[in-house]
């Protein structure tokens, strides 16, 4: 069997979302550096992230499934497509994280004297087409 890489991920949760969906739609799919990535982030970019590797005869149906997956655009709890602030772009990612407001700059400094987790963390959307972070 010939596999090859169709996408690669900085994290392992966007990787893992993916392969699900593709498991779903019954394409064999392996994650490959995911071990390396997950235990020392910094080493993701010297191993490429992590890769999402399929079979090439399954291509053309991943290829489409991933095409809706990136198109379909994240909605609040009413339904409503999220927008960003700045632009009016429907083009976010959700996920990030960011130590804003007096509260993390108390932790960043605690997580740099104690070499512990930051322990208040924002769940931030940044958009594609401007880079804006918002909440």
């Amino acid at each position: 069997m010939n596999y090859f890489a169709i996408r690669t991920f900085n994290y392992a949760h966007q990787a893992h979302l993916v392969k699900s969906k593709l498991d779903s739609e019954g394409i064999v799919c392996f994650l490959f550096d995911e071990n390396i990535n997950y235990i020392h982030p910094l080493l993701a970019g010297a191993t490429g992230g992590i890769k999402l590797k399929i079979n090439s005869r399954d291509f053309g149906r991943a290829e489409e499934i991933l095409n809706i997956v990136s198109t379909t655009r994240i909605t609040d709890y009413n339904g409503n497509i999220i927008v960003c602030p700045k632009c009016s772009s429907n083009q976010i990612e959700n996920g990030f994280t960011s130590l804003n407001g007096i509260l993390g700059i108390l932790s960043g400094i605690l997580t740099i004297l104690f070499g512990v987790y930051p322990i208040y963390l924002v769940r931030m959307y940044r958009c594609e087409s401007c880079g804006n972070l918002f909440q």
